[in-house]
């Protein structure tokens, strides 16, 4: 039961990682539009971001295994 929940919470963060990665997309879209920043700026900008929530949601992962066997331990 509880490791469902620990599952529900890590699944709850990640939504909000996503939410968080979309709003920063648009932001550097309108700053395209904006003119302050280039296209190649832009295309770095995404990546980085990307990488940002792919490094978050690994140690949500990490985190979601751990305390799943440190439950399951008890």
């Amino acid at each position: 039961k509880l490791v469902a929940k620990v599952k529900d919470l890590v699944e709850q963060n990640r939504v909000a990682l996503r939410n968080e990665r979309r709003d920063a997309k648009k932001q550097a879209d309108q700053m395209k539009k904006d003119g302050d920043l280039t296209e190649d700026q832009l295309k770095k900008a995404g990546e980085l971001i990307d990488k940002a929530l792919k490094s978050c949601e690994a140690q949500l992962d990490d985190a979601l295994k751990a305390k799943s066997k440190e439950i399951l331990e008890d």
